[in-house]
């Protein structure tokens, strides 16, 4: 989003308050706010919009990421901006709770329509209010948004059988003064143009208006009682604080306080951890400098790795010590402190034992590897020399029962 460093921390610390306050964890959060961040936003409309969405997740059952993505998408494709997140996820909401149809199809739907209405200067409102009366019918998702899709675009620019029709129907998409109606005005000029006709003659002027794949949702819109549409339209246009009753109704009972004291719960460990993050660099710095000192270790000493017992020592040290990691988690598990020790905690420990048991793998091999030098020689068993270092500076060939290493 290219936030800066104090942009950095409001956004972190919104994070934190969401993952405190609601159902969702920071971390979640903060995958919203990347939706966001890839949608153009900055940190402060991140930060003012963020609430708005992570209530309609909680209101809807959605997931915070897809909710995040319909939401950025949509309001983009209507041309509305990040101040508007909190009135267009109201609509949503009230959409969703008030026609047969979620969130998650209404998103569906947007991705098809939403673009062309936001060309013609059409609201979310309408657009949600067509969108429902069309999901009552079964018509919803991807379907629903093509089909509104391709009915505004024949009426936007018809061929001369459908302009024909239109006119014999007093169906426009301006007033008489030349402007744009709106798509609410456009709607009822639709139901009133479509009323007197009988049902042969409806299915007929649809078919050649709206084409034969969308004349259906079409009359489904054309068709709705005057109650149904009445009720849907004054729900959506009075959406406001919509999302924000439909959650807290969601968490109102007991299932719902356990969410919410689970997400306290992750909030605490946060910040637990970040207390522990300079000592964890620490640890991870001397981890590396271990891991560092024995790769040198190996390549100097070739002779070293040969020295299979020293190996076998180091494992065993290195597993005496994750043991005493064990044993630390187990004992802190007794003393219900287990939740001290998940998470940074637990990684810490693990470090702190890893490098334990490394740095008695380097002193196992240490004291394991051969001290003699390159070349030195050394007496063999059978009173041979070997290695290079006799009166005739030639290894020992001599064919005896004992067993010289390389050299048998």
């Amino acid at each position: 989003s290219g936030a800066a460093g104090n942009e950095m921390e409001i956004l972190t610390a919104k994070a934190k308050e969401m993952g405190a306050t609601t159902k969702f964890t920071a971390q979640e959060a903060s995958q919203a706010m990347q939706y966001m961040s890839m949608a153009g936003w900055d940190a402060s409309a991140m930060t003012a919009g963020l609430g708005g969405v992570m209530q309609l997740a909680a209101a809807s059952g959605e997931e915070l990421g897809t909710v995040s993505d319909i939401v950025t998408d949509a309001l983009t494709a209507f041309g509305m901006t990040a101040k508007d997140t909190n009135q267009f996820v109201d609509i949503l909401a009230a959409t969703a709770t008030k026609s047969n149809t979620n969130v998650s199809m209404l998103g569906e739907s947007f991705k098809y329509v939403a673009p062309l209405c936001g060309t013609l200067g059409y609201s979310a409102q309408d657009a949600a209010v067509a969108l429902g009366l069309m999901a009552n019918s079964g018509i919803k998702s991807s379907q629903a948004g093509t089909t509104l899709k391709t009915a505004l675009a024949n009426l936007s620019a018809p061929t001369e059988k459908q302009a024909a029709v239109m006119d014999d129907l007093k169906i426009s998409m301006t007033n008489t003064d030349g402007t744009m109606k709106t798509m609410m005005d456009l709607t009822k000029n639709l139901r009133s143009s479509f009323a007197g006709l009988s049902e042969a003659e409806r299915t007929a002027a649809a078919s050649t208006i709206f084409g034969k794949e969308a004349m259906s949702g079409m009359l489904a819109i054309i068709n709705a009682s005057q109650a149904d549409f009445d009720s849907l339209t004054q729900s959506i246009y009075g959406s406001a604080g919509a999302a924000q009753r439909m959650a807290e109704i969601k968490l109102d009972n007991m299932n719902g306080q356990l969410t919410l004291m689970q997400s306290a719960s992750d909030a605490l460990k946060t910040s637990i951890g970040e207390q522990f993050t300079p000592a964890m660099r620490e640890l991870f710095a001397v981890g590396t400098d271990v891991f560092t000192g024995m790769d040198e270790f190996v390549r100097k000493s070739p002779e070293a790795v040969g020295a299979i017992t020293g190996v076998v020592g180091a494992v065993a040290l290195l597993t005496t010590g994750m043991t005493a990691y064990t044993a630390v988690t187990k004992a802190a598990k007794a003393l219900d402190l287990a939740a001290m020790f998940t998470g940074p905690g637990a990684i810490i420990l693990g470090v702190g034992a890893a490098v334990a048991g490394l740095g008695g793998a380097i002193y196992g091999m240490y004291q394991k590897a051969p001290r003699r030098r390159p070349g030195s020689g050394g007496a063999d068993p059978c009173g041979q020399r070997f290695g290079g270092n006799g009166r005739t500076g030639r290894p020992c060939f001599k064919r005896c029962n004992l067993r010289h290493p390389g050299q048998h």
